[in-house]
């Protein structure tokens, strides 16, 4: 028991040091179990949804989500960002189906690209989304729209694009290895916290998109 009037002191710096280096382990073991998870294969049954949404960028993105579309995985498909050339290219791949057309384009990051997505979501009360972009991409990009959708439970359903492929050069090229890629995911958490507390305007552009 401790005297009468006294109250414990600081906490040994060695004992600090101990819980800080096992939250880090504790944090980084579940963001590589996060990668584990959806750069794995995925089962390519059909997939179903309120909304369909592409995060734009390189690879088939944009040619998964039309086909998509056309298969009637979604009533409502969503590309993040669309500039106008993409939006003409989706009423014209999509003319003569009910799809539709949700615009945005505003989004200049990935971390933009949940943001602006979970708001679209919100608005039109879907329950469930249909999660597009490259295979590599996606552990980032569901971890931050599932972060933007935390309390609606939405459900996402993930659909990585492109050949898997687990190489030397898959893990390590620049700058759309494995290795870069899990490294980003710290970069847009703090940009994400940074544009909440208004310290970064939206619309700007992160060290890595």
């Amino acid at each position: 028991r401790l005297p009468t009037g006294r109250s414990p002191g600081p906490m040994p710096i060695r004992s600090t040091l101990t819980v800080f280096v096992f939250v880090i382990f504790v944090v980084f073991a579940l963001e590589l179990a996060l990668f584990i998870r959806f750069t794995l294969p995925e089962n390519r049954s059909k997939v179903h949804g309120d909304l369909i949404a592409v995060f734009a960028g390189g690879g088939d993105r944009f040619k998964r989500g039309i086909a998509l579309a056309r298969e009637g995985a979604a009533p409502s498909i969503v590309v993040s960002p669309a500039n106008p050339k993409s939006l003409s290219n989706l009423k014209k791949y999509l003319a003569g189906t009910d799809c539709r057309i949700i615009e945005e384009a505003k989004a200049a990051t990935t971390c933009e690209n949940a943001y602006y997505v979970a708001k679209i979501i919100r608005r039109n009360d879907f329950k469930s989304v249909i999660l597009v972009t490259s295979w590599w991409h996606m552990p980032r990009s569901y971890l931050l729209l599932w972060l933007a959708l935390a309390g609606t439970g939405v459900k996402i359903v993930p659909y990585g694009t492109g050949r898997r492929s687990f190489s030397f050069k898959a893990f390590f090229s620049w700058p759309y290895g494995l290795v870069p890629e899990f490294g980003r995911v710290w970069v847009s958490l703090g940009e994400c916290i940074l544009k909440k507390m208004g310290t970064v305007k939206m619309g700007k552009r992160s060290f890595f998109k």
